[in-house]
């Protein structure tokens, strides 16, 4: 065996080697973008979830005006509740949350940190909030 055999070994070796901790990295550095994603969408989805806990505490009897008897009427007063109730952040990710009535609808919007969004329509009816009749 000469000298050229065990060196073009360990450069084609030590090659290999290198592109193996690359893929290794890569792999790493994916897996922790992917643990990231599933934060934001985690703490989006517990901002929608404190929003509906909120819809479906106003129809408690101390929390005055509801219910409201026009459904239209009290779409606008839980768009302008979940509004005013703050969600600041969860497990440090920025959560801002934004309600707009359409009709007798009031569609919620969540979003962390400008990544993850999240969208539900909540109808005051369903919690109780108006008469479903109007």
């Amino acid at each position: 065996m000469n000298l050229l055999e065990p060196l073009t070994a360990g450069v084609i070796f030590f090659i290999a080697l290198l592109a193996s901790l690359q893929i290794d990295a890569y792999i790493a550095q994916s897996s922790n973008g992917q643990a990231s994603r599933q934060e934001l969408g985690s703490a989006a989805d517990a901002a929608m979830l404190a929003s509906q806990a909120l819809a479906s505490n106003l129809s408690q009897p101390p929390n005055s005006p509801f219910p409201i008897p026009d459904c239209r009427s009290a779409a606008s007063a839980l768009a302008k509740e979940i509004n005013d109730a703050s969600v600041a952040t969860i497990d440090d990710i920025t959560v801002t949350r934004s309600a707009t009535d359409q009709g007798i609808l009031v569609l919620v919007e969540v979003k962390a940190d400008k990544l993850a969004t999240r969208q539900r329509w909540l109808s005051p009816a369903a919690y109780g909030l108006c008469s479903s009749n109007s």
